[in-house]
């Protein structure tokens, strides 16, 4: 009888700590420090740079939280909020994003903007990025390199260094209300955009915790685009991925 009753509370205490692991998990990941609120930004770490508000850095929740550094020793990093009810039809007004300059010598410099930014990358003294469910208002839109409505755009934005706190991007619209990162090769910029949150959003909780029962493709025709592009913004080519 003994026994059985020794093996009965083993039993709760192993129940215990494995309750207190998994909420452990939870806060890190949904709060402190992990993908989501005083999260990282970029392509899928889980380690995170805690910030004052309850956003998180970048797109995809990932870069490992590292900031991306200029010839000048200039270090640039994105920070979003979310700004809408969850579970609202995702709009340009769903995430407020910040592109944050800071120097060697710690002068920090800012613009705010609409929309989820995606970590940027510097070639020189040019710095590009993209943003999902932007608001166009908030750049000079030099292009339109889709047929879909504004609402079911993305943009690559262009800015050119040092960024000032009233620097306002060069940009060009593109189908798919998501973008990936821009990845620079060759003389050229690669961006992936769709219409489908969930295939370009995976890994950033804040996204996942407004949008997580959304109904991205009710009428089964959302599609995924690949982009070729010029470094000035002009298209090289786009292709409708099957």
């Amino acid at each position: 009888m003994y026994r059985f009753f020794e093996r009965i509370g083993l039993a709760v205490i192993l129940m215990g700590l494995l309750f207190v692991s998994v909420v452990s998990v939870d806060a890190m990941m949904s709060g402190g420090g992990g993908m989501g609120g005083g999260g990282t930004v970029g392509g899928g770490g889980m380690t995170g740079v805690p910030l004052k508000n309850s956003g998180g850095m970048g797109m995809m929740a990932g870069t490992d939280g590292s900031p991306v550094i200029g010839q000048d020793g200039t270090a640039y990093l994105i920070t979003f909020n979310p700004s809408a009810p969850a579970g609202t039809d995702p709009t340009s007004r769903s995430f407020r994003s910040r592109l944050v300059a800071i120097t060697t010598a710690g002068t920090e410099t800012s613009i705010n903007l609409r929309g989820i930014l995606s970590a940027p990358v510097v070639d020189g003294t040019t710095l590009f990025g993209t943003a999902s469910l932007p608001d166009f208002a908030n750049y000079t839109l030099t292009g339109n390199h889709g047929t879909n409505p504004e609402s079911e755009q993305s943009v690559l934005y262009i800015l050119a260094l040092p960024m000032t706190d009233s620097s306002i991007p060069q940009a060009v619209a593109l189908d798919g209300r998501f973008a990936s990162a821009p990845v620079l090769a060759n003389s050229h910029i690669y961006v992936v955009t769709t219409d489908f949150g969930r295939a370009m959003m995976q890994g950033n909780s804040s996204f996942q915790r407004m949008f997580d029962g959304y109904n991205f493709n009710p009428s089964g025709v959302a599609k995924s685009y690949m982009y070729i592009l010029n470094l000035d913004g002009t298209l090289i080519s786009k292709t409708v991925i099957q």
